[in-house]
């Protein structure tokens, strides 16, 4: 019988658009184990004939995160509404 180390890996969470870092937070409190993120990236753009530095999310909608998932885990997160986003085709 072969043994198999589990290794972190990264997964895109989908969440409600708008609602990242609150969910964020919440997981970030109730699942410490992991690492979460949400990407932002800065940008020029022009408002009122002036340039600003704005910020914006790279994914909206999405969080990443950085663990290892159970069955456990994956009960933690879908009770947060949390999805993964579906690579069947």
């Amino acid at each position: 019988m072969s043994t198999t180390t589990l290794s972190q890996q990264w997964y895109a969470l989908y969440v409600a658009g708008g609602t990242e870092d609150k969910v964020k937070s919440i997981l970030k409190q109730q699942m410490p184990e992991f690492e979460f993120l949400v990407y932002r990236r800065k940008l020029r753009e022009r408002k009122d004939g002036k340039w600003q530095m704005i910020e914006r999310k790279m994914f909206p909608g999405y969080i990443l995160m950085k663990g290892i998932i159970d069955e456990e885990a994956w009960y933690r997160l879908k009770k947060h509404r949390c999805y993964f986003p579906s690579t069947e085709e």
